[in-house]
């Protein structure tokens, strides 16, 4: 009888793997849309769900393919879950090396955090049922960010909100697409055309406004709930220094306290934890310098941890030296 492999730890020795064309489209699709479920991926390349399981598997083990640990959770609850990938290592350097193309991501997939993970699924999601309805029309095809001639290397695709502070944000969107079809010229077509724009700016507009609606008031608020933001102002911002003064406090069972020193022109800091085994754990974004808990820690066991301040012209500061503690 095979023995089962496990789920989030690599085996030393993996079966052999010989990369396909499956394979290469597997790995440019989880680098487009950053993480996906296996039927997500099963229903954008189609063929045989179990199939592409297993391969998945192989890609897994063979670092090509990661999964992030943020999604333990949802197997303590009931019922069957499909697993989720980001890219590995080897994959990201497959991206780089074959498609020119740089992860610009800021940290490792595996240390995501859930609510970024739930949130980038939720847009797949979206994203899957598009590109199932233009094949199954036949005459639309569903163009994607890296293929679409922007004419610039800087992000063209954002826009600009004003939170309840008064504070002006530029928000990326989490995804950029484009529809196309073959167009016989004339009014209607243009008409057409003029239609679609107008829905697309609506449902801009409509974003833009579900992010004012949901009270954000800081930029902790905005890039906790999965948004990327670029900062702007009048003034310009300075790099922002390494976090120190960290201090921990394990005096209430299963948790860390976590304190520290403000950085000047922060806005928000960024916790990690982790037990020194593994790749860093994501605790949130915080805005304020105390009150930061750390949840679900087990006893007995010493956890590092690590802040960096969100914010300033380069947006995040150097990670700090690691503050360790046991958990009681």
């Amino acid at each position: 009888m095979q023995k089962r492999l496990p789920r989030f730890k690599r085996v030393p020795i993996a079966t052999p793997l010989w990369l396909g064309e499956r394979d290469w489209q597997i790995i440019r699709l989880v680098h487009r849309h950053r993480f996906l479920r296996s039927d997500q991926i099963a229903a954008f390349i189609g063929g045989s769900q179990q199939g592409i399981v297993r391969r998945l598997q192989l890609l897994f083990h063979h670092s090509y393919l990661e999964r992030p640990l943020a999604q333990l959770e949802s197997y303590y609850r009931p019922g069957s879950r499909a697993i989720v990938y980001g890219l590995g290592n080897k994959g990201e350097e497959l991206v780089k090396q074959e498609f020119g193309i740089s992860p610009s991501w800021r940290d490792k997939n595996r240390a995501v955090g859930r609510m970024l993970l739930e949130h980038t699924l939720l847009v797949a999601d979206v994203m899957v049922s598009i590109e199932l309805a233009c094949r199954k029309r036949g005459d639309v095809q569903v163009v994607y960010e890296d293929d679409l001639a922007t004419g610039t290397k800087r992000q063209p695709f954002q826009w600009r909100v004003t939170i309840p502070s008064g504070e002006k944000l530029t928000v990326i969107p989490d995804f950029v697409f484009a529809l196309t079809a073959a167009a016989l010229g004339g009014p209607k077509d243009t008409a057409t055309f003029n239609e679609a724009r107008d829905i697309l700016v609506g449902v801009l507009r409509q974003i833009a406004g579900y992010i004012q609606s949901l009270g954000l008031t800081n930029e902790s608020d905005v890039l906790s709930s999965g948004f990327d933001i670029i900062l702007s102002g009048k003034s310009p911002r300075v790099p922002l220094a390494q976090p120190g003064g960290i201090k921990l406090d394990n005096s209430i069972s299963g948790q860390l306290g976590v304190a520290l020193t403000s950085v000047p022109n922060a806005k928000a800091y960024q916790v990690q934890y982790g037990t020194g085994t593994g790749a860093w754990l994501e605790a949130g974004i915080f805005p304020n310098t105390r009150g930061i808990l750390i949840h679900n820690l087990t006893p007995g066991t010493v956890y590092s941890v690590r802040v960096r301040a969100v914010g300033g012209s380069t947006q995040y500061s150097p990670w700090s030296n690691a503050i360790s503690l046991m958990a009681i």
